[in-house]
């Protein structure tokens, strides 16, 4: 798993990238809803990284 920090539209984005083998897209939206830190999900990425990203 990883945390990228950054700014987008003017406003503070934790982007958290995961392993899809190792927990699930429902697991991760899950944990993040518990948190109340859960905004989207945003589909893996088109350039070769198939790692799901929740944000």
């Amino acid at each position: 798993m990883r945390v990228d920090k950054g700014m987008r539209n003017y406003s503070e984005i934790n982007t958290v990238g995961f392993d899809p083998e190792k927990i699930q897209m429902n697991e991760m939206e899950e944990a993040l809803k518990n948190a109340q830190t859960y905004i989207r999900t945003v589909p893996p990425n088109s350039d070769g990284n198939n790692s799901g990203t929740a944000q």
